[in-house]
């Protein structure tokens, strides 16, 4: 079977030395969730890389932070994923954990069918 990508969080695995991904949908949710997290500038060898999306997390509710952050991570998916089309972003707090940043990206690959839903916290 094809391995695409090491498997976060990185885990051992006595048939490969290290647990890899094996199917394009977990190794695009993986990538779609380490975009989100990494902060710009976090990768030295990309500082272009990330949407910082801990930045929004104490955003003042008169700032326009969740159309930001979703304007934020449709530019960073069509310049580092480009085969991903973002369908729906959904981001808020739940009142009684105002300190986690919940979202919900909604994703499709066209070209291979692949329509699935990614939910984080951030």
């Amino acid at each position: 079977m094809a391995k695409f990508n090491l498997q976060i969080p990185i885990t051992l695995s006595e048939e490969d030395g290290l647990s890899m991904t094996d199917s394009i949908s977990t190794n695009v949710r993986q990538s779609l969730i380490m975009l989100v997290k990494t902060n710009p500038g976090e990768r030295l060898w990309d500082p272009g890389f990330g949407v910082g999306a801990s930045q929004f997390l104490f955003a003042h509710p008169g700032e326009n932070a969740p159309s930001e952050l979703a304007s934020r991570i449709r530019s960073q998916v069509a310049a580092f994923l480009p085969a991903v089309r973002i369908e729906d972003i959904q981001a808020g707090t739940d009142p009684s954990k105002p300190e986690v940043l919940g979202l919900k990206i909604i994703y499709s690959i066209p070209s291979i069918g692949l329509r699935d839903t990614v939910e984080m916290s951030i």
